[in-house]
């Protein structure tokens, strides 16, 4: 009967000691499969960071697209606008060096006829003077 008890005492004990074997093995796994659903976590929280990212970083690669558009639109317009001003200035400048030529000739002319129209009074004068003196 002793021996009885002896061997269900041993046999209880190696139960025991089993079930707290499996009871730290199953802590063990539990702890690994929390662990790895930490690092599952953080992969996919990483992911969506990374997505974020791409997108933030694309609207922002979009919109410095569009302002280099319009910078490059407003420096077209400007140089358009210079070419213009230029084209302008040197119209006027041969408008104003044809008038300016123009004035030399009607002054040339003016003068050629003043100086004929006094050869002619000169001439008419020499006319009348040999007249009077016949």
């Amino acid at each position: 009967a002793e021996r009885d008890q002896t061997r269900q005492r041993e046999l209880l004990e190696k139960m025991t000691k089993a079930r707290r074997q499996y009871q730290d093995q199953l802590r063990t796994i539990c702890q690994r499969a929390r662990r790895q659903n930490m690092k599952s976590a953080e992969v996919a929280f990483l992911a969506k960071e990374a997505i974020k990212s791409e997108r933030e970083n694309l609207k922002q690669k979009q919109a410095n697209a569009q302002i280099s558009r319009v910078l490059m639109k407003e420096k077209m317009q400007k140089k358009l606008i210079a070419s213009a001003e230029r084209v302008a200035k040197v119209s006027e400048n041969r408008r104003k060096q044809l008038e300016s030529w123009q004035q030399k000739v009607q002054e040339a002319i003016a003068e050629k006829e003043k100086a004929a129209a006094a050869r002619r009074r000169e001439h008419i004068h020499s006319i009348k003077v040999k007249g009077q003196s016949v």
